[in-house]
């Protein structure tokens, strides 16, 4: 353990040894390819980029299916997502139904039960290089066969380069929070579900503005009480991006504590600064003490060709003082 002197987290935080970054020694364009043609015949192959992959039971017949996010702003593509249902054996086949399409990149998606009829369905964060666009929901039909239903979103304009869905407001639905990147609009975004899948903006009930792209949002009960907090990973673009080249650049990451009824507050004890853009969390108890600690894998920041070391960051939650001091 180092003392952080730059932290004023409630508890210790250790920088790990760095993450090197690695590169395919491929062609340029072999990244388009399917990554699993030497798998043959248990995924059919699948053109195009992510990002985004979830695993889940999307057509209620008990086995796993896949859910993958495109990538069509790099590939030129039809970004769309693409659901490829388990056989049951390890095999996995793409679904014959169609999915609803939009051009938008595809940066985050969430899956969860937004109109309470026992399915999964997709809340979906989009965007496009400098030009904010509208988020998408996808209800499910029970069969994995999905329908756009984002007339249920209220309209606005976003860069989302994070989305969750997790009950916020106690009321037993799933809301959504959105995070926003390239410095466009406010950063952070609130939608309250009505039971039924239709959402309504309650950003008023959140933070100002961080002043800061956020990458990465995860939800917890860090104080104890029984509601979910947020963390927010943030990070930030300079110049903004959309205006030509830019570079990320670290931005401090931020804790939001819920009241139980959605309104959140700063916290006192922050995250420390990292000096990196913080593009992923998670969270488990690693020290054994029966409290939430959060591991932060931050991204070295630098230009699209020159990124830095990229790090992880393990933060542990103290209500008391720490018995390593």
């Amino acid at each position: 353990m180092q003392n952080c002197d730059h932290c004023d987290s409630p508890g210790p935080c250790w920088p790990v040894l760095p993450l090197t970054m690695l590169a395919l020694a491929s062609p340029a364009n072999a990244w388009q390819q399917s990554l699993y043609e030497d798998l043959g015949s248990i995924l059919t192959p699948v053109d195009g980029s992510g990002p985004g992959l979830e695993v889940a039971d999307l057509n209620g017949d008990g086995v796993v299916d896949i859910l993958k996010g495109g990538g069509g702003a790099f590939t030129d593509m039809n970004d769309t997502l693409v659901v490829l249902f388990g056989r049951g054996d390890g095999r996995f086949e793409q679904s014959p139904h169609p999915m609803p399409a939009q051009q938008e990149m595809v940066m985050d998606f969430a899956l969860g039960d937004v109109d309470g009829d026992g399915d999964l369905d997709v809340f979906i964060g989009l965007g496009k290089f400098g030009h904010p666009t509208q988020d998408r929901l996808w209800l499910n039909d029970g069969n994995g066969q999905f329908s756009d239903a984002s007339v249920l979103l209220p309209p606005a304009l976003n860069y989302t380069a994070s989305v969750l869905l997790e009950d916020l407001d106690g009321d037993g639905d799933l809301d959504a929070v959105g995070g926003n990147s390239w410095d466009m609009g406010p950063s952070t975004y609130l939608l309250l579900n009505d039971g039924f899948g239709s959402f309504s903006d309650a950003s008023d009930q959140l933070p100002s503005s961080l002043g800061a792209g956020v990458y990465s949002l995860a939800a917890v009960d860090l104080d104890g009480d029984g509601d979910e907090d947020l963390v927010l990973g943030s990070g930030n673009s300079n110049p903004p991006c959309g205006t030509g080249c830019c570079d990320f650049v670290p931005a401090l990451s931020r804790i939001w504590i819920n009241d139980g009824q959605a309104n959140f507050a700063e916290s006192v004890g922050r995250l420390p600064h990292a000096g990196h853009v913080t593009q992923d969390i998670a969270v488990g108890d690693v020290d054994g003490d029966g409290d939430p600690d959060l591991i932060l894998g931050n991204r070295g920041y630098g230009d699209f060709g020159h990124h830095g070391e990229d790090q992880l960051l393990i933060c542990l939650l103290y209500t008391s003082p720490s018995p390593r001091d």
